[in-house]
């Protein structure tokens, strides 16, 4: 658990979470395509903010 939780938290599995992911559907058709590099791009620029976001949200200093 996070430090300042206690362990009967009713949201422990969750607070004990380390990691997150977005995911986009990617079928052969678009890994296939001239575009492919271009729309993954696309995808990790429209992901980037909210990476950033959580990145920030969690920082501390010790």
């Amino acid at each position: 658990m996070p430090y300042g939780y206690d362990d009967t938290n009713p949201a422990n599995e969750l607070l004990k979470m380390k990691g997150f992911c977005t995911k986009e559907p990617l079928n052969d058709k678009v890994l296939t395509s001239k575009d492919c590099i271009k729309t993954v791009m696309d995808f990790y620029k429209t992901t980037k903010p909210i990476i950033d976001y959580i990145n920030k949200a969690i920082e501390y200093d010790e």
